[in-house]
């Protein structure tokens, strides 16, 4: 049998009929004298609870199980099944490793690089884009959106050759920039970028940092 809940008829029906997912229900039967105002009061209560107990659930974050941990990097990578790591770029100052698309027209990048001062990502991006401008002759910021939830900010920028869709972050001092990047000035592969900026959300980076 189905019962129908209403601001009119709540009250004449016992509590055991609301679903057991209802938040903090009580058993317990009501009185049909009660006047209709306190029963509309009494419902809008009922729901706001409701909402409020959906509302307050945790989300659940699932990590990758195909995460790889690099010590060289600091960093967990997931890059995209059958994009081909290309050999790692090193000095004393970096590490920085990419894999590229089986077109090679698309990277999934990660850099790892020690900073003069512990500054914070908008010097580290700075920094970053003026070192892209010298290795490529340019370096224009197309987009910038910063998260001062983890310390780090989003942003896209146009170099002479390539094109890097990327998340900057710092950690005392050391910065990492995981990105995902195209070739400037020829068509994008939309399906390989988008695997490409799957991978670059799913890398965590400034793991076990230190100077």
């Amino acid at each position: 049998m189905k019962v129908k809940i209403s601001p009119e008829n709540i009250l004449n029906v016992p509590l055991l009929c609301v679903p057991s997912f209802f938040p903090c229900a009580f058993v317990f039967p009501l009185r049909a004298s009660v006047p209709l105002w306190r029963r509309a009061f009494l419902f809008c209560l009922l729901a706001s609870v409701f909402l409020i107990g959906c509302a307050s659930q945790p989300k659940k974050h699932t990590e990758s199980p195909t995460l790889q941990t690099r010590g060289d990097l600091e960093a967990r990578v997931d890059p995209p099944q059958g994009w081909i790591a290309e050999p790692i770029k090193s000095s004393a100052r970096h590490v920085h490793q990419v894999w590229l698309s089986p077109s090679r027209d698309t990277a999934y990048g990660v850099i790892r690089f020690s900073l003069p001062l512990p500054v914070g990502s908008g010097l580290a991006l700075w920094g970053f884009l003026n070192e892209m401008k010298k290795t490529e002759g340019a370096s224009d910021l197309l987009e910038r959106h910063d998260d001062p939830d983890s310390n780090a900010i989003h942003f896209i920028a146009r170099g002479g050759r390539y094109t890097v869709r990327g998340r900057i972050q710092t950690d005392g001092w050391k910065a990492w920039v995981a990105y995902a990047g195209t070739v400037t000035n020829q068509p994008v592969r939309r399906q390989e970028l988008r695997q490409a900026e799957e991978a670059r959300d799913r890398t965590q980076l400034s793991i076990g940092t230190g100077r």
